[in-house]
Order: structure tokens, then C-alpha cells, then sequence
């Protein structure tokens, strides 16, 4: 079972310091340990395995994230929500990432 959440904030020990780590939009992976980075509706979720970078304090994006769509106000009540081209493509999240995670494997809906 892997359980993550996002938008919160934990107290760690980085760089000899005590932190509070405020993650938002971000997931904590520490080496070794398992974390869900999910696409949109339209496109695969993947399990991946953190590597334990410093600099990122043991993190990883959360998802896809949403990119900037533009729309005419004429269709401003026909637009879904949760529309797959509203986000970024997750192939390249993860790419963006490898030197914070390492893809373990993905939902059907896309291979690794």
C-alpha cells in the first residue's frame, strides 16, 4: 500500500538542521521509499521509488500538474474540468525528475 498526500508540512532533520518542510504541490520520498505521481484522467499513474536527493529534501512533484489553457468566454460553461490536455504531459514530469525518483511501474493505461 502506498499513501500519499500533498500540501503539508513536516518536521525533518536536513543538512544537520531541524526543519519544518512545508511540501505543497509536493510529496516526500525519501531513498528507498514508494510515492504515487499521477497524470491526469486521461493518462497513466506512476509508482515510483524516491532516490534521496538533498537539494529537493527527499521530495517529488505530486502529479501532473495543470499547464495554462486559454478559452473564449463563449464556452466558459461547456469546458470539463478535468479535461487531459489541461495537463502536463506525465512522461515528461518524470523525465524532468529522475534525478529525485525512479519509475517503478505504471498503470495500464501507459507502460513504462
Amino acid at each position: 500500500m502506498v499513501d500519499i498526500h500533498h500540501n503539508f508540512m513536516a518536521r525533518e532533520t536536513w543538512f544537520g538542521r531541524e526543519l519544518l518542510v512545508h511540501r505543497k504541490g509536493a510529496v516526500s520520498v525519501p531513498r528507498g521509499t514508494k510515492a504515487l505521481v499521477p497524470g491526469s484522467m486521461g493518462t497513466a499513474t506512476y509508482i515510483v521509488e524516491g532516490l534521496g536527493h538533498e537539494a529537493s529534501f527527499g521530495s517529488c512533484s505530486h502529479g501532473a500538474g495543470r499547464i495554462r489553457v486559454v478559452y473564449p468566454k463563449s464556452l466558459e460553461h461547456s469546458l470539463v474540468e478535468e479535461a487531459p490536455a489541461a495537463y502536463r504531459d506525465i512522461g515528461d514530469v518524470l523525465d524532468d525528475q529522475e534525478d529525485l525518483i525512479a519509475r517503478v511501474c505504471a498503470s495500464s493505461r501507459s507502460p513504462l
